[in-house]
């Protein structure tokens, strides 16, 4: 039974890292930015505009309404109002728009903030979840899950091809021990900075 199944896992094993590999490095070279944000350019290039909506809407509408009359795409977020005055932006990786709108007179001012590259690529970092309004970030989101359960299964195989060579227990214990400390002194890093 165990030569059969080696190398089916084998196989297993391989397509899970090819597979994950490239969402890996695109996580490795965001968290880079993330930590060293002067490595890459990251500052957006902003536009200021103004346009005219109608007076009384909810902020939901107000968002239906600059995508549909003027084709702005994104999630609506972070919604404040006060005043009179809604504030809300639309987001997607790469670009935001920032929407100031007066309830009453209906006068809307935008300022668009666009991304170039590595700005894009810390968003998709920080991208979650499979309910955004565009459909390409929810293809993504569900991306990032087969890569999530690829790299829990290229783990457990991994674990059993090493087991199962036994010349190679000891170097893999020391190995497996080395990355258990790194990872879990890596999370107690990061929260007690």
């Amino acid at each position: 039974m165990k030569r059969k199944l080696y190398p089916v896992l084998r196989d297993v094993h391989l397509t899970a890292g090819l597979f994950s590999m490239l969402f890996v490095l695109m996580y490795g070279w965001s968290s880079l930015q993330f930590s060293h944000p002067a490595w890459a350019d990251t500052k957006p290039v902003s536009l200021e505009w103004q346009t005219q909506l109608a007076p009384g809407l909810a902020p939901r509408d107000a968002a239906q309404a600059l995508r549909t009359g003027l084709g702005l795409q994104g999630d609506l977020a972070q919604i404040r109002q006060q005043n009179g005055l809604t504030q809300f932006r639309l987001v997607k990786p790469g670009i935001v728009h920032e929407v100031r709108y007066e309830t009453a007179s209906g006068a809307a001012q935008l300022k668009t903030n666009r991304w170039g590259w590595a700005g894009m690529m810390i968003r998709l970092h920080t991208a979650a979840g499979l309910w955004h309004e565009d459909g390409w970030v929810n293809l993504y989101g569900w991306l990032v899950g087969l890569v999530s359960f690829g790299l829990l299964l290229l783990g457990a195989t991994g674990l059993y091809l090493w087991f199962v060579r036994k010349r190679e227990r000891k170097l893999g214990i020391v190995m497996l021990a080395i990355s258990l400390l790194w990872g879990l002194g890596t999370m107690v890093a990061m929260r007690v900075a």
